[in-house]
């Protein structure tokens, strides 16, 4: 498997890719279970537009500390619909470095705000 996605982001680095997300998740779970959160928060004064369900808090932190851990999309991790993914498989292109249109390609455009300077590591590849 590789350790770096179709768009160049090196799986390692991410934190859904080296499960940082998952396991905070996990431990966030595990400490309000632990310290029961859940019964003592109802004797913390907060305004009602402050006040949250915490079945819906424990059926987030379930849902990110099972899902939210990707293998990369080499091993079948991330959406199915990616279009970088598609198009990279349909170029036949092992990641986008090997593509001529880095600097034109909308694909790529969702991940510049986490990925900062994604396209020129693409072309220093």
């Amino acid at each position: 498997m590789s350790d770096m996605g179709f768009c160049g982001i090196d799986c390692g680095k991410c934190e859904l890719g080296n499960k940082v997300v998952s396991k905070n998740a996990e431990t966030l779970k595990s400490g309000v279970e632990k310290y029961g959160i859940s019964q003592w928060f109802q004797f913390i004064p907060v305004a009602d537009d402050e006040k949250f369900s915490f079945d819906e808090l424990d059926k987030g932190l379930t849902w990110l500390a099972k899902y939210a851990a990707c293998p990369g999309c080499h091993a079948d991790g991330g959406s199915p619909d990616c279009a970088v993914r598609k198009c990279a498989k349909e170029k036949k292109f092992e990641d986008c470095s090997s593509c001529d249109a880095i600097d034109t390609c909308n694909k790529l455009d969702f991940l510049e705000p986490g990925h900062p300077g994604l396209r020129e590591n693409l072309k220093k590849m």
